[in-house]
């Protein structure tokens, strides 16, 4: 006992001699800062002054002990806080001295001071760009490099509400155009490789954040051809730095049709860096490169007639390269199976590449990917039905790469989709696994519906309504085998319990219709894969569609009985309405929408797309709301719309902070939709 108490007052005194020696840290870099001078500007802005270097060194000196003791502890960020603004005005002063001996020292202190707490910082970063960017250019290579970095990680770390201001400032610090003739001279040897990746790096960050800087790049042949060259010839660190770049400038439509047309260079590049003998940083970003470059359906066609085989087996490769190690798999790994997952999703698109997936065994490495060591349970001899689904109910309550499901069911049931009617697996192995994945998807569906009502607490909504989905599209197949496998057996799973599950759906539709279904988000998808036991189990039952919300529900009868859906309240009602009653009317059809997508009822779905956009037409403030309920529902369609909506008013949001609530991709949609909007006002005004 008195020896707990004795370490017990050892930690006391430890805490308290280090806060102590924080708080002299602290008062040093104090008296640090007060031996400059604070001025008073034009602008009525305090701005503090010292040309005596080696007061400037003190100051970096005593910032960097202050920082290095600085913990997670509240009350040390309270005196980081107190100090701030003369901390900065110190390291911009410093920079725009530009003296050699301690510019780069202070080009640290900047990547250090927001690394410590980037919260605070965010009101003074605009002040470090314009004398960071100025050094870009500096004869010093380590100096250049560091404020190389250390814009990055302002850029990186920027707030949404400071987008505009700081672009501004680097325009007018041509810090694109700067970062442009540096990256040029990389070819003739003269850089350094860390010196080119700090530029590359920083280059991927603007093109990311600012569309309009990507001109800039593109439009530049001599530059364009050193990124070819750089990826081709350099080390790995450089080969990674460059293929984001080009995945920053395949954000552009434009771009990534270019590179797509005159892809002679960097399509066979794109596909070596996705090899199995590159590392795997490189073969993740040329996934991701590729990505991009097939964003839709057009861009997809023009890299599958041009390269079908190769693409297909680089994502082949891929999501076949991994291996376990203790059990695990490595979190690089993971990310390139993710990366290539994503890839594969191209399977939404009919096209020749289908035939490659098949011809190159895309059977057997979705099974390795859901079900581990499935081999050693396959024996010599046929396995019988119910042998089929024990393996699938054994291997999927393993829980084995779960991130990954989603990706299967989907390329599952655009693979199953797209067949031909007179596909069949073939050869008998072939045929096995095509059946364990069908009996996977369908026993994953069938324990949707088991689990009921707890899915509504349930975080992995998305990846019971994506077996769901996989489920419904084989139904839709062309392929005789697939579709009539998979009803039969989905029929034998769903035997066992049906009546049970009936009941199920019923409560749970009661239930929901005597609830407000604002508070119970994930209840409509609990809804829709509870359905399915009705529409799947088709055999001797009535079909029933359902909804997501008792509104839209009722919205959905009406016009199955009347072919036609109701409009919304348009008139002097709806004129009276605020945004919220607006928003109430509206939301049903945005549900019905994804339903009707879901269930592939076109006639539902475009009715409601014409009704979502002329609400959209009468009130713009309500495409903030839809924006964000169609990329919950991922309605990149309806995304898309609201975003055009949204981009006359993307200056105001963001200032408002209204931006703040949508997510980074959401956020560059509207930007660029901003921007298309200005870029035309301009060409009609020219």
């Amino acid at each position: 006992m008195k020896s707990t108490k004795r370490g017990a007052a050892a930690d006391s005194n430890r805490g308290s001699s280090s806060s102590g020696h924080l708080h002299t840290l602290h008062q040093r870099l104090k008296h640090a800062l007060s031996l400059g001078i604070t001025r008073w500007c034009d602008d009525k802005e305090k701005k503090w002054q010292c040309t005596d270097i080696e007061i400037q060194r003190h100051v970096i000196r005593s910032l960097a002990a202050f920082l290095d003791c600085i913990s997670g502890d509240a009350s040390h960020h309270r005196l980081l806080k107190d100090s701030l603004a003369d901390i900065v005005g110190a390291l911009v002063w410093i920079l725009q001295c530009k003296s050699g001996a301690i510019v780069g020292m202070a080009a640290n202190m900047v990547v250090k001071l927001i690394g410590t707490n980037c919260s605070i910082m965010q009101l003074y970063m605009a002040d470090l760009i314009n004398p960071l960017s100025s050094l870009l250019c500096s004869k010093n290579l380590e100096v250049s490099t560091s404020c190389a970095t250390a814009l990055n990680m302002i850029l990186s770390n920027l707030s949404v509400k400071s987008e505009k201001e700081v672009w501004e400032i680097v325009k007018e610090a041509k810090t694109v155009i700067q970062i442009i003739r540096i990256m040029r001279e990389f070819p003739g040897g003269t850089l350094s490789i860390e010196y080119f990746q700090a530029m590359a790096s920083l280059l991927s960050m603007i093109l990311w954040q600012w569309p309009p800087s990507r001109f800039s790049v593109w439009n530049d042949t001599i530059m364009m051809k050193v990124l070819e060259d750089s990826c081709t010839k350099s080390n790995v660190s450089t080969k990674a730095a460059v293929l984001k770049l080009y995945s920053a400038l395949a954000l552009c439509n434009i771009v990534a049709k270019k590179l797509l047309e005159n892809g002679e260079t960097i399509l066979p590049m794109m596909f070596n860096s996705m090899g199995g003998s590159e590392a795997l940083s490189i073969r993740i970003e040329g996934f991701r490169l590729a990505q991009h470059l097939v964003a839709d359906e057009h861009r997809c066609k023009i890299m599958t007639s041009l390269r079908s085989g190769p693409l297909v087996k680089a994502i082949i490769g891929g999501m076949r390269g991994w291996s376990l190690g203790s059990g695990k798999i490595a979190n690089d790994q993971m990310s390139l199976l993710e990366e290539a997952c994503r890839l594969a999703l191209i399977t939404r698109w009919p096209g020749e590449h289908h035939i490659c997936f098949w011809e190159e065994g895309i059977d057997k490495v979705l099974l390795d990917l859901l079900l581990e060591n499935f081999d050693k349970q396959v024996s010599e001899h046929p396995l019988s039905t119910e042998e089929q689904m024990l393996i699938a109910q054994e291997g999927l309550d393993a829980n084995f790469l779960l991130a990954l499901r989603p990706y299967i069911w989907e390329i599952l049931g655009w693979l199953a989709l797209h067949c031909a009617k007179d596909f069949r697996p073939s050869v008998h192995q072939n045929e096995l696994y095509v059946d364990i994945l069908i009996t996977c998807a369908c026993v994953s569906f069938v324990e949707a519906i088991h689990r009921g009502c707890q899915i509504c607490e349930n975080d992995d909504t998305y990846r019971i309504e994506s077996s769901s989905r996989a489920v419904l599209m084989m139904m839709h197949s062309a392929s005789t085998y697939i579709a009539s496998k998979v009803r039969l057996i989905l029929s034998g799973v769903l035997e066992p319990k049906g009546n049970e599950y009936l009941k199920r759906l019923l409560r749970l539709l009661k239930y929901a219709s005597s609830t407000n279904n604002y508070g119970l988000p994930n209840i409509p998808k609990t809804v829709t894969e509870l359905v399915g036991l009705v529409l799947f189990a088709r055999s001797h039952s009535q079909t029933i569609t359902v909804p997501i919300s008792w509104e839209a529900l009722i919205k959905l009868v009406q016009w199955f009985y009347g072919s036609e859906l109701p409009n919304p309240p348009f008139g002097c009602l709806w004129d009276n309405m605020d945004i919220k009653e607006r928003l109430y009317e509206l939301k049903p059809y945005v549900e019905l929408y994804w339903l009707a997508e879901f269930w592939i009822l076109e006639d539902v779905q475009d009715a409601c797309f014409r009704i979502v956009v002329s609400c959209l037409d009468s009130d713009r403030q309500l495409s903030v709301e839809v924006i964000k309920l169609a990329a919950n529902f991922s309605l990149w369609k309806l995304v898309e719309v609201a975003a055009e909506y949204m981009a006359p008013l993307y200056h105001k949001l963001r200032d408002t902070g209204d931006l703040e609530e949508l997510d980074e991709l959401l956020v560059d949609l509207v930007r660029d939709a901003s921007v298309r909007l200005s870029q035309e006002r301009g060409n009609l005004s020219g």
